[in-house]
C-alpha cells in the first residue's frame, strides 16, 4: 500500500461505515436490531458500489495490478530521461506497430487522422498550464496538438478542455494502457531503481500528517450527529470526541506532508481520454 492508495482505501472504508451507521440509526426507529443491522449492511454495500462506479475514472490507477504499476513506472521513468530524438524514435516505432498513419515534418511527428502534432513533456513533476500553452504556440496554424506526459496538473487539464479538442492530453495512465495493449514499451533505463515499499514508519507518518486533520474532523462531526439520533448516543459521542481531539492534535502538532501527493498515472481528470494512437 502506497501514498496513492491509502486515501482511496480510506475513502472507501469511510463511505461504507458512514452509510452503514447512518442507515442503522434511521432504521433502528422503525425495525428491530437484527433487521436494522442487515438492512444497514445492504445499504452500505450499495453506497460503496455507487461510490466506486462514480469515481472509477479518478481511481483507475488504484486498481492496477502490482506488476502493472511497476512496469508502468519503469516505462514513465525511461520516457522522462529520454532525449528528444530518442522519444521521436520510440513513438515512430510505436505508431508503426499500431499501423497509425503519420508523417514527420522538421523533426515533428504529425498524426494524419487527427491532424495533430505530437509533442512531449515527460517530466517527473506534473506539467503545468503554462507549459501546455508553450507547446500549443509551437504548433503549426490549423493543427491540433497531442501532448504526451507523465502527469498533468489539474489546471492544465482544465485549460485543455477550454480549447475544444485543439489541445489533447495523454498522461502516463493513458499511454501505458495503449503500450500494454500492443505489448510495446520503451527500453528500460539502467538508472531505474525500484521504489521501496512503504513500511510501518511511513504508514505512521502518513496517518499523523496534517493533511488528515480535515478528514478526522469530518469523521468526528458526523459521529456526533449520529449520536444525536441514536438510542445509544454515548458511544457515538465518545468516538466523535476522540476524532475531534485527534483532528486538532494533528492540525497543530502533526507532521508536515513532505511526500509526493500527486498521482503519476492520473487519468481521471483527462477528459480527452486515451489518444487513438
Amino acid at each position: 500500500m502506497n501514498n496513492r492508495t491509502i486515501p482511496f482505501v480510506s475513502d472507501c472504508i469511510f463511505v461504507f461505515l458512514g452509510a452503514a451507521a447512518l442507515s442503522f440509526v434511521a432504521l433502528r426507529f422503525y425495525s428491530g436490531l437484527t433487521a436494522s443491522i442487515i438492512l444497514s449492511i445492504v445499504f452500505a454495500a450499495l453506497s460503496e458500489t455507487i461510490f466506486v462506479l462514480l469515481t472509477k475514472k479518478r481511481t483507475r490507477n488504484y486498481i492496477l495490478k502490482a506488476k502493472d504499476a511497476e512496469k508502468a513506472e519503469k516505462a514513465m521513468f525511461a520516457l522522462c530521461v529520454s532525449k528528444e530524438d530518442e522519444l521521436n524514435k520510440f513513438f515512430s516505432s510505436f505508431l508503426k506497430k499500431m499501423q497509425i498513419p503519420f508523417s514527420s515534418e522538421n523533426g515533428v511527428i504529425v498524426l494524419s487522422e487527427s491532424n495533430a502534432e505530437l509533442h512531449y513533456k515527460f517530466t517527473f513533476a506534473s506539467v503545468t498550464e503554462n507549459e501546455i500553452i508553450e507547446e500549443y504556440k509551437k504548433t503549426a496554424k490549423g493543427r491540433n496538438v497531442l501532448v504526451c506526459g507523465k502527469s498533468f496538473s489539474e489546471e492544465s487539464v482544465s485549460l485543455s478542455k477550454r480549447f475544444g479538442g485543439r489541445i489533447i492530453l495523454a498522461d502516463g495512465g493513458a499511454l501505458y494502457s495503449v503500450m500494454k495493449r500492443f505489448e510495446f514499451f520503451p527500453p528500460e533505463n539502467e538508472n531505474y531503481v525500484r521504489a521501496k515499499k512503504k513500511n510501518f514508519s511511513y504508514l505512521f507518518a502518513n496517518f499523523f500528517s496534517r493533511k488528515n486533520a480535515g478528514r478526522f474532523l469530518l469523521y468526528g462531526i458526523l459521529l456526533e450527529l449520529f449520536g444525536a439520533l441514536s438510542f445509544f448516543p454515548v458511544y457515538y459521542s465518545v468516538s466523535g470526541g476522540i476524532f475531534i481531539i485527534l483532528s486538532l492534535s494533528v492540525f497543530f502538532f502533526g507532521l508536515k506532508d513532505e511526500l509526493p501527493t500527486d498521482n503519476p498515472f492520473r487519468i481521471a481528470n483527462v477528459e480527452n481520454r486515451a489518444p487513438k494512437l
